[in-house]
Parts: structure tokens; C-alpha cells; sequence
């Protein structure tokens, strides 16, 4: 890890502690001797820790400001070109600032404005909180157990964050913006037919003719899964029936799957079925000269 110079935010002006660490950058703010104002669009994904109570006046895409209050671990997101304002009286507070660069794609939802999740600012986890002040301990120490252990930590900041957040807005069936089965059946027809495609979000919302957060909301609702794990779930479901019914390369398999390399493929079908493609491939060929040989 190296200390940046100069933050591209403007915590950086209050003499905070910045880290970089692979893919991340850490603020750790650490003392407020006088009150100041701070505005801000995020350039990159930006996740907060609350390490401390706090107080002042926020406003997130608007220029009305309302009180707010932040208990310690209190969390929030911040996806890329959202405003913050905020007026922080004098006193002490101590928090967390995570920029995530390139976020993995299972935390994309969280960069994504109109994903259909609503912007928190008010997450509080005993869990966030450990995490959170494991992170400190590492950057004020310097003992970070390993060159990439900051980051990893940030990621199980990141898909904790979205785990809760996901909870706390997934709809009930009673308000959530209905929409029938059969339109559920286009948005896995056309997720299916275009699977080879660099498919984006807005693409399949434009393809049923709903707005995407509301595509968002129910097949939340009705599915448990969000649009982005669905096409996921049909790439992965597609790459393995290929593997087991033709002989084609790996390489080829995660072109045709929509992946955009084969280390794409093999990392999200490793993280969803324990297993990387090829060793699936080979399990599958061996459980079937074994059912063979029976017969």
C-alpha cells in the first residue's frame, strides 16, 4: 500500500489519512476541530463507516439540506455521479471513506443509479462496524496481514452493505409494482435469446417497455434475484450445458455465453457452483462413463 499525496475529494483538505490498496482508496477521517461544508460528486463508487456519533446537515442530489444524525456503524453508498452536501458542525468524528475504481460485478447494483435500489444512508451492523474498525486498526497500525488484506476487507464491507441493503428495499407483494408472469417469461425469453450480446440492463427494460426499476422491483419480488443475477444465472446455466454437450473450447464456451473472457467465466461459474468449468466438465464426463459402464 501507498499513502496518496493528494485525494481527489475534498475530505482530503481535512487531514485525513489516505491509503490506496489495489482497486481502493481509504479516507479515514479522524478529527473536526472547526465546522466546514462540504459538497461533492462521486468519480467513483464511494461506501462510508461511521466509526463515531455524528451530527450535521446532508443532502444527496439536492440542494435542501436536513438534519441527520449517524450513530456508530452507520453505513452508506454513494454510486458514482450522486452530489453530496453536507455541513458538519465543530467537534470530533470519525469515519471511513472507501472509492471503489472498478468494482467487481457482484457489486454493481451498487454503482448503478437506477438498479432499483434506493440510495441508504442510514445501514447500521454490528458486523459493517467490525469490519470497519478492522480496516483502521490495519491503516493506523500498518499491520495489514497480507499486501491485498485492506481490499478484501473493503469487498466484505461492500457485499455486506449490499446484502442489507437489498433486504431493506426488496418490496413486499402487496406495494410492489405488479406486473404479470408472462412478462416475466419475455424478460427471460429475451435474456435467453440474447445471452451472446453484451447485454446491459437498460437493454432488457427497453425490450418489455418498463422502466428498469421497476423490472428491478419485481423480479425481486417474484424471483428473489435482481436483473443483473438473472442474466448471470443464464449465463452460467447456458456454459454448463455446453460443456457437457459439445466439445468446444473453454474459450469459445465464454464468448458464447456472454462472458467477456474465459477468466470472467470461470470466475463466476467457480463462485456460484464451487467448481471451475473445466473440472465441471470433467466431473460430468466421468459421471457419465460411470452410468455407462452400469448399463
Amino acid at each position: 500500500m501507498s499513502v496518496y499525496q493528494k485525494s481527489e475529494q475534498p475530505w482530503a483538505k481535512l487531514g485525513t489519512l489516505q491509503v490506496e490498496t489495489g482497486g481502493c482508496f481509504v479516507d479515514y477521517v479522524s478529527k473536526h476541530t472547526d465546522g466546514h461544508v462540504i459538497e461533492s460528486t462521486a468519480s467513483r463508487l464511494t461506501l462510508s463507516a461511521t466509526l463515531s456519533l455524528s451530527t450535521g446537515m446532508f443532502a444527496a442530489n439536492s440542494d435542501r439540506l436536513k438534519e441527520l444524525t449517524r450513530t456508530q456503524n452507520a453505513s452508506a453508498f454513494v454510486p458514482v455521479g450522486t452530489t453530496i452536501k453536507a455541513a458538519v458542525p465543530a467537534g470530533a468524528q470519525e469515519m471511513l471513506l472507501f472509492h471503489l475504481s472498478d468494482p467487481p460485478e457482484d457489486l454493481a447494483e451498487l454503482d448503478i443509479t437506477d438498479s432499483g435500489l434506493e440510495f441508504r444512508n442510514d445501514v447500521v451492523d454490528e458486523h459493517l462496524g467490525a469490519l470497519a474498525k478492522e480496516v483502521r486498526r490495519a491503516l493506523i497500525s500498518g499491520q495489514t496481514e497480507g499486501v491485498n488484506y485492506v481490499e478484501h476487507l473493503i469487498y466484505a464491507f461492500a457485499h455486506r452493505q449490499l446484502s442489507l441493503i437489498r433486504e431493506r428495499t426488496a418490496p413486499s407483494h402487496q406495494n410492489t409494482a405488479w406486473i404479470s408472469k408472462e412478462l416475466i417469461a419475455r424478460i427471460h425469453e429475451y435474456v435467453d435469446a440474447n445471452l451472446e450480446q453484451p447485454l446491459s440492463l437498460n437493454n432488457v427494460a427497453n425490450a418489455v417497455q418498463l422502466p428498469l426499476a421497476r423490472v428491478q422491483r419485481a423480479l425481486r419480488a417474484e424471483t428473489g434475484q435482481s436483473l443483473h443475477q438473472l442474466i448471470l444465472h443464464r449465463r452460467v446455466t447456458r456454459a454448463r450445458d455446453l460443456l457437457v454437450s459439445t466439445d468446444r473450447t473453454l474459450a469459445d464456451i465464454s464468448f458464447a455465453c456472454g462472458f467477456s473472457s474465459q477468466q470472467h467465466m470461470t470466475n463466476v461459474f467457480s463462485s456460484r457452483l464451487g467448481v471451475s468449468p473445466g473440472r465441471y466438465r470433467r466431473q460430468q464426463g466421468d459421471f457419465g462413463h460411470r452410468r455407462a459402464g452400469r448399463n
